[in-house]
């Protein structure tokens, strides 16, 4: 009894959850840091999880892995020579993410709490630019809209960004017999533009809020 007693409370459990990203990117050079023309955009996530007992209930390893999507909204108006114009992009692209938590569970029996911190890393798969122009002249608007496919790879000429992506994670949330709801944020390190002149970084910024579900537990 002793032994079964062990194994159960040290036993692994599996968990997939997913929700809504609200992505944004870092982007400076040697310049100008270009915040103020960055804005949200939302996005998802979706995975799985496996948790790893490292002490008792309380301390766990959690890797896992994830489609995350990652990307900005740029917006930026002016005048010019009599007339305004105003320039939006939107980027959004696809990466498959593993991280790899350190877990710590704290509370009752049936609401827990967590928190979670630990290092990521992700590979592109695939993505979007849509650019939109709109010139007004004398109340009179143009439009042009025009979409194209993320290239990847170190050409600064053809590349838009380079596919390794990596950083690291914090989270929080809670535990409700087997359902989770949390909140986390994607820190990126590795500056994934292609183009690298006047020292331009690109650094990937996500907040994700999740819910998901534990299988294998109590």
């Amino acid at each position: 009894m002793i032994c079964i007693s062990c194994i159960e409370s040290n036993a692994q459990s599996f968990g997939v959850k997913g929700g809504l990203s609200l992505m944004n990117m870092m982007m400076k050079d040697n310049i100008e840091n270009y915040k103020d023309l960055l804005k949200v955009k939302p996005g998802f996530h979706l995975g799985a999880t496996i948790d790893i007992p490292l002490y008792r209930e309380l301390l766990s390893l959690e890797p896992g892995i994830f489609l995350n999507m990652k990307g900005y909204t740029w917006k930026e108006d002016g005048t010019d020579d009599g007339y305004d114009w105003k320039y939006t992009e939107k980027v959004g692209t696809y990466y498959i993410d593993v991280p790899i938590n350190v877990k710590g569970v704290y509370g009752g029996e049936k609401i827990k709490g967590f928190g979670t911190l630990g290092p990521f890393i992700g590979v592109g798969l695939s993505g979007k630019c849509k650019t939109t122009y709109e010139v007004i002249v004398s109340d009179i608007n143009s439009t042009s809209t025009e979409t194209e496919k993320i290239e990847w790879g170190k050409d600064e000429d053809e590349d838009c960004f380079r596919r390794l992506d990596f950083g690291i994670a914090l989270g929080a949330g809670v535990i409700y017999h087997n359902f989770t709801l949390g909140i986390s944020y994607d820190l990126g390190l590795k500056n994934i533009s292609s183009y690298t002149d006047e020292e331009l970084k690109y650094k990937t910024r996500i907040l994700k809020i999740s819910a998901g579900y534990l299988f294998g537990t109590k």
